[in-house]
């Protein structure tokens, strides 16, 4: 999510702002029989809510647990598992020592990485006897199965989202979305099989507990991020955003005021990050945002311009309410409705699936559509009329080219890199990157499902003038 993004998300942003945890995370769900052993030997009862610290060994035994980590990234444990958090260190503002190493000592696992592994993949790392599992990723489940499965004693190793390498001492495979690894033993090399012991389901929650002093009845912490209290969640594994807003609003004795910077990110890239969005037809009504393990649920009731063209959607939220729910075991959240004026305007452009980047070549999109403009008066103008964005794969450059109306008209031009872990992305902020024809920042993404067929941009332009376009 972009640094400068406007503040009606803002208040995501606003309200992301806590320090990380002491803590390595804390239990979202503790049912049944869950135990921790702490560094000493001693164990306790774990609890829905309790923290969890580096160091610390979970043993589900009869029972099942799920943890937040203060990453934001996430394990769900089933009956049977020993799992260690063996050093987890996390900085909400990057430094270089951070590690997520865990080990799976028997039983099963679901895991979603979080900030450490998408910031450093080396530096998370699941250890068992038989083989090390790393990822290129960020969803994956293992199942270490000792005389519990009906199917060999083993390792198995399933993705569900990007990649995951399995090694040991006899050789690496990568295991991309919807393949299992086997690893039988320290002296057997991981191998592809067809099938293996499948996760069993997480209970739902009847009555769910109270988190951070407000109850959010649709939320059900026995599950991975896929429940929230305004409806369908798309969730977003890949795919990219951008934001720039306008216009000044209060919310909870903060007047937020001014024109947001154009910014833009992968979906979950950041400690700041959008995980899903909630889809309506072709408008966008709102997002989850997650930092360092707190979560919170945004929607607007009121969607203006909103349309997509199959792979990238695009709109503006203005007037009506905007409603918050907090969804963190931390806190950090305040929960509320607010009513945003007409003349704020909250731009966004949203693509669902991210592309492989090519490392040679070029390509040109051209210009499909796109928000009306606004500015910090609340003035409306036509924005993006026309123009062209190139992108230069071996250069990793992008440069845009197109002609804003609004009251008078503005040639822009903008050249920008794209971003040094996550290619897909695009800012004249990176150094390198400018913009001519008008002050002012252009951000961006490229969408498809295999190759770039469309990219996303948003613009902020002579600190007034705000809005984003779609191009394929």
């Amino acid at each position: 999510m972009a640094r400068n993004a406007f503040l009606t998300v803002a208040t995501a942003i606003a309200l992301l702002s806590g320090q990380a945890m002491a803590a390595a995370g804390a239990f979202l769900l503790a049912s049944g029989d869950v135990q921790v052993r702490d560094v000493a030997g001693t164990l306790r009862a774990a609890k829905t809510g309790m923290e969890i610290n580096s160091g610390e060994t979970i043993l589900t035994q009869s029972g099942r647990a799920q943890v937040r980590f203060t990453d934001a990234g996430q394990i769900s444990l089933q009956p049977g598992t020993e799992f260690k958090i063996a050093d987890y260190r996390f900085h909400k503002n990057g430094k270089q020592d951070e590690s997520a190493v865990f080990s799976l000592i028997r039983g099963g696992v679901r895991a979603i990485t979080g900030v450490v592994g998408r910031r450093s993949k080396v530096d998370y790392v699941m250890n068992t006897v038989v083989a090390t599992i790393g990822i290129r990723g960020t969803e994956f489940q293992a199942i270490f199965c000792k005389s519990s499965c009906k199917e060999p004693d083993g390792l198995y190793v399933h993705t569900g989202e990007g990649i995951v390498f399995v090694k040991n001492a006899l050789g690496e495979i990568d295991v991309g979305r919807g393949q299992t690894a086997f690893v039988a033993s320290p002296d057997t090399a991981p191998r592809r099989t067809s099938g293996g012991p499948s996760m069993s389901s997480v209970p739902q929650i009847t009555q769910p507990p109270v988190l951070s002093n407000v109850t959010q009845p649709g939320f059900q912490p026995g599950t991975i991020i896929t429940h929230d209290p305004f409806g369908s969640l798309t969730v977003l594994s890949g795919g990219g955003v951008a934001l720039t807003g306008s216009g000044t609003f209060t919310f909870e004795g903060t007047t937020y005021s001014g024109v947001g910077g154009a910014g833009s990110g992968s979906a979950t890239n950041t400690s700041t990050g959008i995980i899903g969005v909630y889809i309506n037809g072709s408008n966008v009504n709102g997002m989850k945002v997650s930092q360092d393990g707190n979560f919170a649920s945004i929607q607007f009731d009121t969607v203006l311009n909103g349309t997509n063209n199959g792979d990238l959607y695009w709109g503006r939220w203005s007037g009506g309410n905007v409603s918050f729910a907090s969804l963190g075991v931390g806190g950090g959240f305040p929960s509320g409705t607010v009513a945003i004026p007409a003349s704020v305007s909250l731009h966004y452009i949203l693509g669902t699936s991210v592309p492989t980047i090519p490392t040679s070549g070029s390509a040109s999109f051209s210009f499909v559509g796109g928000t009306p403009s606004t500015d910090a008066g609340g003035n409306v103008g036509s924005g993006i009329t026309g123009g062209t964005v190139h992108a230069n794969f071996l250069s990793n450059m992008v440069g845009a080219n197109f002609t804003v109306v609004h009251g008078s008209t503005l040639n822009v031009s903008a050249t920008m890199p794209m971003g040094l872990n996550h290619r897909s992305e695009f800012s004249s902020d990176r150094i390198g990157g400018y913009v001519s024809g008008a002050t002012g920042t252009v951000a961006g993404f490229f969408v498809g499902t295999s190759s770039p067929t469309g990219a996303g941009l948003s613009y902020s332009l002579n600190n007034n003038i705000v809005g984003v376009g779609a191009f394929r």
